[in-house]
């Protein structure tokens, strides 16, 4: 199966003009569809939805049958969002709060982390996250060093993880044209089967030559 990009759309429409959009790159998108699809997690946290485009991702793989014990989290409440919950043929619990109240009651399989970037937050998410030793981290914007402070939390969050002896690290961060992939997506997981698994999904996203914003 594959990512059906094209009917996630509307998670796009209407971004105001921006150097870099909110939204996550299609080719990040996807590889997250792909990991999702070897049926390996089961409890799924995102953080930082914006407008979904990351969250059809989530939602495409319940709807072609993997079952996930789903959360999204994000203070932002908005329609577009809505709109993609609403698509889900399964279950998906929103919580429009601070993801440090969400991230400790459970232990998550796997945790997207793409909210807000700054030191103070995400190095909290950050000891979270390692504290509940999360099986598998997906973390966006780990390489946008220039932004200074408003992404000063992403980055140190990547960093940490590259070094970490008990997570395995994949980095997508090429300059391509037409895309922002160079912002950085990282993959990192505690076990070596799933690094396995998930390692040739990352690499085909990462070197295929089509995606366009």
């Amino acid at each position: 199966m594959a990512f059906n990009w094209d009917d996630w759309a509307f998670t796009r429409d209407g971004d105001p003009p921006a150097e870099w959009p909110w939204w996550m790159d299609r080719r990040h998108v996807e590889f997250i569809y792909s990991l999702l699809m070897t049926g390996k997690f089961r409890r799924v946290l995102e953080i930082g939805c914006h407008h979904g485009s990351s969250t059809a991702a989530l939602v495409q793989a319940i709807n072609d049958g993997i079952d996930l014990d789903l959360h999204l989290c994000d203070p932002d409440d908005n329609d577009r969002l809505r709109r993609v919950i609403a698509a889900c043929t399964g279950r998906v619990a929103y919580h429009p709060c601070d993801s440090l109240r969400v991230l400790p009651v459970r232990q998550w399989d796997m945790v997207i982390v793409d909210g807000d970037h700054r030191l103070p937050q995400a190095s909290r998410e950050l000891g979270l996250l390692l504290a509940q030793e999360v099986q598998t981290i997906i973390a966006h914007d780990v390489e946008v060093r220039w932004m200074g402070e408003w992404c000063a939390g992403s980055v140190l969050l990547g960093d940490v993880l590259r070094m970490h002896p008990a997570y395995r690290c994949e980095v997508d961060a090429e300059k391509r044209p037409g895309e922002f992939t160079e912002r950085g997506l990282l993959w990192a997981t505690r076990h070596e089967e799933l690094h396995r698994l998930g390692v040739e999904a990352f690499r085909k996203h990462a070197a295929a030559k089509r995606f366009t914003c």
